[in-house]
């Protein structure tokens, strides 16, 4: 954080000992261009002059905003999850109700709101689809919405390291679609993209991010804008009826190795340690 990030500097004034700097989030005055920004981004970087190496999880953080305040070495320490609490996971078994996945702390609301909506509308249509909600964050709002009651399933906060396996065994696929409009989420890799390579779950992410431009890359989902109830209905009517674009995401998972990423962790830990 910015406030360890100013005492470590003022305990180390001396420069005696070497410091590395771990950024998971960006925050938004860092990106929003304002002139309360900028002087934030002014202080950053003066606070960054006795830092020997800056640590981010996404390659778009170090590309779009620190290799122009920071000199220093940037290592990319991914999100990956330890490989050990995904040992033995089992993928969910076919049935004739498609279950879609949003699993982490619940927020970016018109995103969300987006996925009830297309939901909703599939179900009319007499489509077999549910949605598992978990993780922590206000639910009620979304919850008032919400018609076809017994379509949404919401499970509350969940501990990783004991729960994401079940978690991920109930789902076909995952749901990450973020607000492309947050200037952090379009430079953020968040770990729903390996968790998707491991698990062999096709993942849907918002269009016009970093990560959506990842997971095109890889193949390993596809893109929806935010807030585009209609786009996302029609990727996951096709997903129901496993055909076009969940098929083929589908058939070529197996195939992307995570342990290319567990590597790049690996190396990364290397890297970073002092």
């Amino acid at each position: 954080s910015y406030d360890l990030l100013f005492f470590t500097n003022l305990l180390n004034w001396k420069k005696k000992f070497k410091v590395r700097h771990q950024v998971r989030d960006l925050h938004v005055l860092q990106l929003s261009g304002t002139f309360m920004s900028r002087m934030f981004v002014l202080m950053e970087k003066f606070l960054l002059r006795n830092v020997e190496s800056v640590l981010v999880s996404s390659q778009a953080f170090a590309e779009g905003y620190y290799k122009h305040i920071f000199k220093g070495d940037i290592i990319l320490l991914e999100n990956t999850p330890a490989k050990k609490t995904w040992i033995d996971f089992k993928k969910k078994a076919n049935t004739n109700t498609f279950v879609v996945g949003f699993i982490g702390i619940i927020r970016y609301k018109t995103s969300l709101n987006q996925l009830i909506e297309a939901v909703e509308n599939l179900v009319s249509k007499g489509v077999s689809i549910k949605v598992l909600f978990a993780g922590g964050g206000n639910v009620e709002d979304l919850k008032a919405k919400i018609k076809h009651k017994d379509n949404f399933d919401f499970v509350g906060p969940y501990e990783y390291s004991k729960d994401i396996k079940n978690l991920y065994s109930k789902i076909d696929l995952i749901y990450a679609v973020y607000d492309s409009y947050d200037p952090n989420c379009q430079l953020a890799m968040p770990n729903k993209f390996y968790e998707s390579i491991i698990s062999k779950i096709p993942i849907v992410v918002a269009s016009n991010t970093f990560v959506g431009r990842e997971v095109v890359r890889t193949g390993i989902g596809r893109t929806v804008l935010s807030g585009n109830v209609a786009e996302l209905e029609n990727l996951l009517e096709e997903a129901c009826e496993n055909t076009g674009w969940y098929k083929e995401v589908s058939d070529r998972l197996p195939n992307v190795d995570p342990e290319f990423y567990y590597n790049q962790y690996i190396e990364a830990m290397k890297s970073s340690v002092l």
